[in-house]
C-alpha cells in the first residue's frame, strides 16, 4: 500500500538526485505498474514538466531506434539491461543519441566503457517499492567505484546482524530502512498484516537485502539474502557471478542459482543464453569459469537455453531453474557431461 506522499518523495528524490529538468524527456522500458514507470517516470514529468515516455516493453532490437523516435534524455534500467545492449554489435553512431543519463541497478564494473561508447552517464541507486530511493549517487558526485550512493537526507539506515544489532563500517549485513518523514515509505501489505509486522520488526523495514557500508557513508550493496549461495563455507554472491560469466563475448543473459549439494550446504548452477548465432560449449565455458573466478566460485552445473523466462519487468525468473534443480539439459563438471547422458550409463 503506497501512500500519495510516497509518489511525490520518490518523485521530489529523483528530480534533485538526478538532476532532472523540464527539458527532458524521460523513457521508461517497463510497465506503469512498476515504480521505475509511475514515481520515477510520469510523476517526475508531472512535477517539472518534462515529457514522459514508456515504453510497451523493453526490446534490446528496438531500443535505440525508440530512444531516436521520443528523443529521449534520460532512460532507467534494471537487471541485465545494460548488458544486453553492451553485447549488441558496435555501430560507428553508437554516441550519437539524444540521451544524457541512464540510472538504475546493478552497475557492472565495466560501466565507464558503456559510458564512453554512447556518451552518456550512468548513475546508480538503491531502492524498492516498500523503501522508496533512500539511497543514490548523485549525479553531480564522483562515482565510488561498487558503491550505490550515499543515505539520503529524508531516510535513516542500519546495516545489522541476525539478531538485528547494529555492525560497522566494512561489515556486511541485513540493510534496514526508515523514513524520516510520514507517509514516504510503503504503508503495510494489502490484507497481510502479519506479513506487514514481520518485515517492520523493532520499527525498521527489513529488505531482505545485505549490504555494507564505508567509514565515508558510501553504501555498497551485496546482493539479496535469498539469492547469496554458502558453499564450502563461503557466502558468494549471485550477482557477481552473473557479471563475471556475462563477461564473455559470446553470453548474451546469465543467471546463477543455488542448487542442492550432495556435500551438505549449496551447490552452483549457471544458466546461459548465448548471442544468436553463436556457439559455445560447457568445457569451454567451464574454462573461462576457472581463469576467472575463485576456485569456489566455479559452476558445478551448467544449462543452455534460447530463451530466458522473465517477468513484465525484464527480470529473470530465477525460480524456474531451481524447481526442479536438474534436467536433462544440466551439464555436471565433476561428473564431465550430461545429466541425460551420465544417468542413462
Amino acid at each position: 500500500m503506497l501512500p500519495h506522499r510516497y509518489f511525490l518523495s520518490q518523485a521530489a528524490i529523483a528530480i534533485r538526485d538526478l538532476g532532472l529538468v523540464r527539458d527532458d524527456v524521460l523513457y521508461c522500458p517497463f510497465p506503469l505498474f512498476h515504480v521505475d514507470a509511475t514515481a520515477l517516470t510520469v510523476v517526475p514529468s508531472l512535477l517539472t514538466g518534462a515529457a514522459a515516455a514508456v515504453a510497451r516493453r523493453f526490446s534490446a532490437s528496438g531500443f535505440w531506434n525508440e530512444i531516436e523516435k521520443v528523443g529521449a534524455t534520460v532512460f532507467d534500467f534494471m537487471g541485465a539491461t545494460l548488458s544486453i545492449l553492451d553485447k549488441a554489435e558496435p555501430r560507428d553512431d553508437d554516441a550519437n543519441n539524444p540521451v544524457r543519463l541512464a540510472w538504475g541497478v546493478p552497475v557492472p564494473d565495466w560501466v565507464e566503457q558503456f559510458e564512453q561508447r554512447f556518451d552518456l552517464q550512468v548513475v546508480e541507486l538503491y531502492g524498492s517499492t516498500e523503501a522508496n530511493i533512500p539511497i543514490v549517487q548523485r549525479f553531480d558526485s564522483p562515482r565510488i567505484k561498487g558503491s550505490c550512493g550515499t543515505v539520503r537526507p529524508e531516510f535513516e539506515i542500519r546495516i545489522v546482524d541476525d539478531n538485528d544489532d547494529p555492525l560497522g563500517p566494512g561489515e556486511v549485513g541485513e540493510l534496514l530502512v526508515r523514513p524520516r518523514h510520514a507517509h514516504t515509505m510503503f504503508s503495510g501489505y494489502y490484507g497481510s498484516p502479519d506479513a506487514t509486522v514481520e518485515v517492520i520488526a523493532n520499527l525498521w523495514f527489513h529488505t531482505g537485502d545485505l549490504a555494507k557500508t564505508d567509514d565515508r557513508g558510501n553504501v555498497y550493496f551485496i546482493g539479496r539474502r535469498k539469492e547469496v549461495i554458502r558453499r564450502r563455507g563461503e557466502n558468494i554472491s549471485a550477482i557477481d557471478l552473473e557479471e563475471a560469466i556475462l563477461a564473455h563475448p559470446v553470453v548474451a543473459e546469465c543467471a546463477v542459482v543455488a542448487v542442492p549439494s550432495e556435500l551438505t550446504e549449496d551447490d552452483i548452477k549457471a544458466v546461459v543464453k548465448l548471442r544468436e548465432g553463436m556457439t559455445l560449449t560447457p568445457e569451454e565455458l567451464l574454462l573461462f569459469c576457472e581463469t576467472n573466478l575463485a576456485r569456489f566460485q566455479v559452476p558445478r552445473y551448467l544449462e543452455f537455453v534460447t530463451t530466458m523466462p522473465k517477468t513484465p519487468t525484464g527480470k529473470i525468473e530465477k525460480f524456474r531453474f531451481v524447481d526442479p534443480p536438474f534436467n536433462a539439459r544440466t551439464w555436471d563438471a565433476t561428473k564431465g557431461g550430461y545429466l541425460a547422458i551420465l544417468y542413462s550409463q
